[in-house]
């Protein structure tokens, strides 16, 4: 039919189509017999054994030891661009050199998923999932859970939760969008999913959160005779009374908020507001 007349056209497209294959082919020859030959000399696990030995006679550990890495994995780069490659050349002789050494294995990732943990806090809004996020390491779904819990004691999913409350806590208590534009810009995409999470993570709801945030913020401290402060209505007598309900105001540091660094104490926490005294 059309430009096949017979069965004489046939073959001769798929000769031709198989002899622009031809240079193809014949790499893939010579990749075979050395993959091969390195899996049947096992050279990987003999240059695994001699560079985790000569690594130790050498004192050469800790910090220095990853910058090597990270130096024979760009140089590497340099050459092949794909990740699995790289994966593929690196990791039979690397990972049990590293637990020659005593190192974890999860170790050779830790660049990567320092890389996503940063990413997650910094785009809380990103629609993730686990399948995405282990798509973007090249690796399994279960194994990516499995070393990110280890590094970060948290779960993946858990981490974008806690990202996205932090990032909703913050435009709750310093703009005045509407709960459902909050609940967009923070990834959600069902207001009352939203509602729901941030009350099990916070123990109030979006609206009573705001209004006690602005409360806090907003209120006077009223200065006492033995020159310290009192937070007004409160019972509480330190320096600088407020309401418990305010610690839960944490900055969003990981993210790089845009609240000025002056309202923000050590630990990243959300200081009352100060009034200048008579």
């Amino acid at each position: 039919i059309g430009k096949y007349k017979n069965d004489k056209d046939v073959w001769a497209d798929i000769s031709q189509g198989f002899s622009e294959m031809g240079n193809y082919v014949f790499m893939c020859f010579f990749i075979s017999i050395f993959t091969n030959f390195f899996n049947v000399s096992k050279l990987g696990t003999v240059l695994a054994i001699s560079g985790a030995n000569g690594l130790k006679a050498m004192n050469f550990s800790g910090v220095p030891l990853m910058v090597g890495l990270i130096i024979v994995a760009c140089f590497v780069n340099l050459f092949i661009g794909s990740a699995s490659a790289k994966w593929a050349i690196l990791a039979p002789v690397f990972v049990p050199m590293m637990m020659l050494m005593d190192y974890d294995p999860a170790i050779t990732h830790a660049p990567q998923l320092l890389h996503l943990h940063k990413k997650i806090y910094n785009s809380p809004y990103l629609p993730w999932s686990i399948r995405s996020m282990a798509e973007e390491l090249h690796l399994s779904a279960g194994y990516l859970q499995i070393l990110y819990k280890k590094m970060f004691g948290v779960s993946c999913m858990d981490d974008v939760i806690t990202s996205r409350i932090r990032m909703a806590r913050e435009q709750l208590a310093y703009t005045e969008k509407p709960v459902s534009e909050i609940a967009d810009s923070c990834g959600y995409r069902n207001v009352e999913h939203f509602c729901r999470q941030f009350r099990q993570q916070t123990g109030l709801t979006p609206g009573t959160f705001r209004r006690r945030a602005l409360e806090t913020l907003a209120a006077p401290f009223e200065a006492k005779k033995d020159g310290s402060r009192e937070f007004p209505g409160s019972d509480l007598s330190s320096e600088y009374a407020t309401p418990n309900y305010h610690n839960v105001l944490s900055h969003y540091n990981v993210a790089g908020s845009d609240l000025p660094s002056d309202v923000l104490d050590a630990e990243g926490n959300i200081l009352p507001p100060q009034v200048e005294e008579d």
